[in-house]
């Protein structure tokens, strides 16, 4: 978590709006996080640790297709001559000092509202700044190549003016971004700077329930925190944005500014970015919320690449699309208005896969490849593993009578919208 301190409608559409207002969403768009997290300021860090000596010596994980002119700080090997996994990383001491150099703190700042945003900076580049835009958040990121691209937080980049990135060592970045994605609050930054330590790609997709995980953060500005524990669910469902995602559920603690790590593996391999944390397990028979602790999410690196690489190349994550915009109906809705529950169709993007197949305003989409839609995660599940360019079949309710359409996915005008 980051931290911030201080067309024409039918009739049915018509009654049905005129009943209950609805939040209008695109149908394969939009969602909320449970709680972000980030931290105040202040306080720099002097020095920088340096990676272990026989870490230096073997070949680093592949990162990602399209960083492959890139390299990531080498992860020993077990089977290299005269070096194995415990001689290397024998506890988490060790873990944490082959990897926090390639954890930054990442600075978010936005459009002044009083000279110097009511604090002065002790470093005079920062003052000046300072008179121009107002630090108004921090989080954390990671070194993914040495020659300065960072993953972070799309939450923790959000709205900012301008982007500083400082390392472990204290020297500070500006930084761009090359590319975000709100889906899956991943984004992509970019320093002007070579020879940095990169953190390697571990293989999410391996990891067990109770394997070691460590988490890797910003608490302040300039102060680095490191918790430990275990994976709770290595493929735990979290719906953000209205989009699903697989996340890794871990028991370490993601603190204030953490949002954005590193969470690594016993090899110090990257397998996950902290994003978020569930601040309660439910609701008790009272209807007060049920405090909850040791429940934290970190996004896998199997996904994070992906995301990665179209942030890299394109600048944003090239996600198929129906192309409407349209209402939930729940069952109450549908029963006073004598239709059927789903997702009632108010707008229909030109050109897009909707048009074409004929798909019109106030029709209500109730299926989708075999699966029932009742809201827009419905239609997002089967989106997740489809492609630009491939087809699915839809089930829409028009004027009393269910329809079959095929329908071929494009991509939104708006990839963040």
């Amino acid at each position: 978590m980051s931290y911030y301190p201080s067309g024409s409608t039918g009739n049915g559409g018509r009654r049905i709006l005129a009943m209950v207002a609805l939040v209008v969403v695109a149908a394969v768009l939009g969602g909320v996080i449970w709680s972000s997290v980030t931290g105040r300021r202040d306080q720099t860090v002097d020095g920088a640790a340096q990676t272990p000596e026989a870490t230096q010596q073997s070949a680093a994980t592949p990162a990602p297709d399209a960083l492959d002119d890139s390299q990531a700080n080498p992860v020993p090997s077990d089977e290299e001559e005269g070096v194995t996994y415990t001689d290397v990383f024998g506890d988490a001491a060790d873990i944490i000092a082959y990897a926090k150099n390639a954890v930054v703190n990442v600075l978010n700042y936005q459009g002044a509202t009083q000279p110097g945003g009511g604090f002065i900076p002790n470093d005079p580049e920062e003052q000046e700044a300072a008179e121009e835009d107002d630090l108004v958040g921090f989080g954390s990121g990671v070194i993914i190549s040495e020659d300065g691209y960072i993953v972070t937080n799309y939450h923790v980049v959000e709205d900012a003016t301008a982007l500083k990135v400082t390392l472990y060592d204290g020297t500070a970045y500006d930084a761009t971004v090359v590319g975000s994605d709100e889906k899956t609050d991943l984004a992509l930054l970019k320093i002007e700077a070579t020879g940095l330590t990169a953190l390697a790609f571990g293989d999410s997709t391996q990891l067990r329930m109770g394997d070691l995980a460590i988490t890797m953060g910003y608490l302040e500005q300039g102060c680095l925190s490191c918790t430990a524990g275990i994976i709770s669910s290595p493929d735990q469902q979290v719906v953000m944005n209205n989009w699903p995602s697989d996340m890794l559920q871990i028991d370490a603690a993601i603190n204030p500014g953490n949002s954005g790590g590193a969470l690594v593996n016993g090899k110090g391999e990257l397998i996950g970015i902290n994003t978020l944390k569930k601040n309660y397990a439910g609701i008790d028979s009272t209807g007060m919320l049920i405090n909850a602790d040791g429940i934290g999410f970190a996004i896998p690196s199997s996904e994070a690449m992906t995301v990665i690489s179209d942030l890299k190349e394109y600048g944003y994550v090239r996600r198929p699309t129906i192309g409407i915009t349209g209402m939930e109906v729940s069952e109450e809705v549908a029963q006073y208005n004598d239709v059927v529950p789903g997702i009632l169709v108010s707008e229909i993007s030109a050109g897009s896969g909707a048009e074409k197949a004929g798909l019109q305003v106030d029709d209500i989409v109730t299926g989708i490849d075999g699966h029932e839609v009742t809201g827009i995660v419905d239609i997002n599940q089967v989106l997740h593993d489809k492609q630009v360019g491939d087809t699915v079949e839809l089930e829409i309710w028009r004027d009393g009578q269910t329809q079959q359409v095929t329908l071929t996915l494009g991509e939104p005008e708006n990839p963040n919208a």
